[in-house]
């Protein structure tokens, strides 16, 4: 067999067991299933908390479960920052449809919008994070109202379904209709991280 034979062989079976890794990573574990029955069956408190942090690790049902509940996002505070949480880590463009849709309806209340904002910088760019705080007075621009911190080991996962190539520049468009948005805070906010973001735009 040719030095030349033997390369391509290898080459191919290291082809085929990264192909066969990747499949794996992209399917759903046993404790899918019950975590999606658990928020179909309107789970609360822990029960929901719990459900919500299976489904990252799903990476097939998941973000079309953690999907859905942004369409009636819970009124719990703590349930709400975890399914941000949640959508900020899975990165899929489903995820991406349903925090655009969350941050844009003004029928929402400004904690959700806030939220699927966090959600939607996730999708940007694995390693940021808003940090919201209450300006020491009023009248202050954006800077006043939030922190972008960058977080130094991102705990991102990949979803079935990938973000499109346009991701980055979709939540930037999202961002800036939220600019004139008729929420004072969201729209300052938003004009910050879009003055921002740009420096974070690139590989992730």
């Amino acid at each position: 067999m040719s030095k030349l034979l033997r390369s391509f062989q290898a080459l191919a079976l290291l082809e085929l067991i990264a192909f066969a890794g990747v499949a794996m990573a992209q399917q759903d574990g046993s404790w899918c299933a019950p975590a999606e029955a658990s928020l179909r069956s309107a789970a609360r408190g822990d029960t929901y908390h719990r459900a919500i942090r299976d489904l990252v690790g799903c990476p097939v049902s998941g973000p079309q479960a953690l999907a859905a509940q942004w369409a009636h996002p819970p009124e719990d505070t703590v349930a709400l920052q975890i399914l941000g949480d949640a959508s900020a880590t899975l990165r899929d463009r489903r995820l991406l449809r349903a925090a655009t849709s969350a941050a844009l309806n003004t029928s929402n209340r400004r904690e959700v919008r806030l939220t699927a904002i966090q959600a939607l910088l996730g999708q940007f760019h694995p390693s940021l994070k808003a940090v919201y705080r209450t300006p020491a007075e009023p009248g202050l621009g954006g800077v006043a109202y939030v922190m972008l911190a960058e977080q130094d080991h991102p705990n991102d996962r990949p979803g079935a379904e990938p973000l499109p190539p346009s991701a980055q520049d979709d939540v930037l468009n999202v961002l800036r209709q939220l600019s004139s948005d008729q929420d004072e805070v969201i729209r300052k906010i938003s004009d910050y991280l879009v003055g921002r973001l740009p420096s974070f735009q690139g590989p992730k």
